[in-house]
């Protein structure tokens, strides 16, 4: 509609903070998502952050991202507790990846093997084009040197604003908080 195609156009074309809010059911979930691929797409050097403070969102926008599948395995990566929810979005899961890892590599040495999983969480972050992490997981180790040029906040309604602050990077040159009109 409309709508979504001007704040993807905001999106591709400025710098600064944008707000997109709407009532439930108008389409901010694939606003998000189409934001993201797009903007992955156009700028191949650049990473996407989603994030928000509950996992329900982010695996929502993870899910319609999936299902509309124009990114190459290994270009978007969950950050967070492996899920039952997930199901069959498993594979996209920074711990599953890493747990196939530690059994690939439990019979090195300790210090081979610490070095080996290391450079294998290191690869998997360079690799991703598009994280997906709780706004609590962007302060953790895992991401504190990640930079997300652009940072798209699901259900910013329920956002306390230093939780966003966190998800911030000096790189970051885009925010696009999405939520309900509340």
């Amino acid at each position: 509609n409309p709508g979504q195609q001007e704040v993807l156009r905001a999106v591709m074309s400025m710098v600064g903070i944008l707000l997109n809010r709407g009532p439930y059911g108008c389409g901010k979930t694939a606003v998000i998502a189409f934001c993201a691929l797009v903007y992955a797409l156009n700028h191949p050097d650049k990473k996407v952050l989603i994030t928000s403070e509950t996992n329900a969102a982010i695996d929502e926008d993870l899910d319609r991202m999936i299902r509309i599948g124009w990114m190459p395995p290994g270009t978007i990566l969950r950050v967070g507790e492996l899920k039952d929810r997930m199901g069959d979005h498993n594979e996209y899961y920074l711990t599953a990846k890493m747990k196939k890892k530690e059994q690939e590599v439990a019979s090195w040495g300790k210090a081979r093997r610490h070095r080996a999983l290391v450079d294998y969480k290191q690869s998997l972050l360079s690799k991703a084009r598009i994280v997906v992490a709780t706004l609590a997981q962007t302060s953790r180790d895992v991401l504190k040197d990640v930079g997300f040029h652009l940072v798209i906040n699901d259900e910013s309604g329920q956002t306390f604003e230093n939780s966003l602050l966190q998800a911030l990077r000096p790189v970051t040159r885009i925010l696009l908080n999405v939520g309900d009109e509340r």
